[in-house]
């Protein structure tokens, strides 16, 4: 956990640290069995590939998350298995964004109505997706509606780090005066938490057109 907060405010190097430890205590454990130890160090090293815009890297690991939770069990854990979409999605949007195509599309798709049946947050991340499909197709309202839904769903959930990113998201397709408003609630959050490198959060978490450069 300590990892994912150290990915989350863009101190990868500590995060690292804390990875290779975790990494040195695991290497005790019995046979190959796939413990909650190992979901949480793969997920961290998953969202440090995320957030340093490694989309190759992300998505090859995420792909790996189900058969490794199959194994022992913990995909049928509703919110590691809706986690692991999610992060299998986050990394398909990246490469998405460098090349498109009309499989990765109908992944994305998939994942988001999978989602939509989750946790509030997990709905969140379901408009999330379905918002950047919207808006690579030219679909700006569409995109901008979801985005609200996003907000509304995070909001709820109380998870500020997505709230924000997807705020900022959000501030590219709308008026001047929303913008503004909804650019000075992210950097709040951004600078309350010190965030290093906001657009490369945003590409973690909520990765879409505006977070490419």
């Amino acid at each position: 956990m300590l990892a994912w907060s150290l990915v989350g405010v863009g101190q990868l190097e500590q995060a690292a640290k804390v990875l290779s430890t975790c990494a040195r205590l695991q290497g005790d454990k019995i046979g190959d069995r796939y413990l909650f130890a190992d979901l949480f160090h793969d997920i961290a090293r998953i969202r440090a590939h995320l957030r340093t815009r490694e989309a190759d890297a992300a998505l090859a690991a995420a792909r790996r998350l189900p058969a490794n939770m199959k194994r022992d069990g913990l995909w049928h854990v509703a919110s590691f298995r809706d986690e692991a979409r999610s992060l299998i999605a986050c990394a398909e949007l990246q490469v998405w964004l460098r090349a498109p195509t009309g499989a990765a599309r109908r992944r994305l798709r998939k994942i988001a109505r999978q989602l939509r049946g989750g946790s509030i947050y997990q709905q969140g991340n379901a408009a999330l997706i379905e918002a950047t499909l919207a808006e690579l197709a030219g679909r700006s309202s569409v995109a901008a509606a979801r985005l609200a839904t996003a907000e509304a769903r995070f909001e709820t959930a109380s998870v500020e780090a997505h709230l924000a990113c997807t705020r900022l998201r959000r501030a590219a397709l709308v008026g001047a005066e929303e913008r503004a408003e909804l650019q000075a609630l992210a950097q709040d959050y951004f600078q309350r938490e010190r965030v290093q490198a906001p657009q490369d959060l945003v590409m973690m978490l909520a990765p879409g057109p505006g977070c490419r450069g």
